[in-house]
């Protein structure tokens, strides 16, 4: 792993100090885009959807699977609603199990959010590295 980058020696800090772990759970289904993750973090279990549209789960990488789920979090976080939510997913608001999903899993948002210092939850590698494959994101996925 490339310790270069400051977010990455923060993201693994992260993972360590709350034990940080994922599943993927393929027998439970919502959504043709969406897989789902078991995420373990404190002690605690949480299923989430995941949108894997860079194939990410595939390189079994801890951390990778770590940026996935906070990046998850983050977009529940940062959504208005569930219109919203579904809206910058590109997803269709009339899937009664996804509704179902976005309303369980944003209760437990503050409890997550607790976490982090500033109380903000973050995946701790940038959008446009994400979305470009470069810099740390670059560095995590290759390894």
């Amino acid at each position: 792993m490339n310790t270069d980058y400051p977010e990455i020696q923060a993201l693994k800090n992260f993972t360590e100090r709350y034990v940080l772990e994922t599943e993927i759970l393929p027998e439970i289904f919502i959504h043709k885009d969406l897989t789902t993750i078991n995420l373990r973090l404190n002690n605690k279990n949480y299923h989430l959807q995941i949108e894997d549209e860079y194939n990410d789960l595939k390189l079994c990488n801890k951390l990778v699977n770590a940026v996935l789920v906070l990046r998850e979090l983050e977009a529940l976080e940062d959504s208005t609603d569930y219109l919203d939510w579904c809206r910058e997913l590109g997803l269709n608001a009339g899937n009664e199990p996804l509704r179902n999903y976005y309303q369980d899993t944003v209760k437990h948002l503050p409890e997550i959010s607790r976490l982090f210092p500033d109380g903000k939850i973050r995946s701790f590698i940038s959008y446009l590295d994400f979305q470009l494959n470069s810099g740390a994101m670059q560095a995590l996925r290759r390894g």
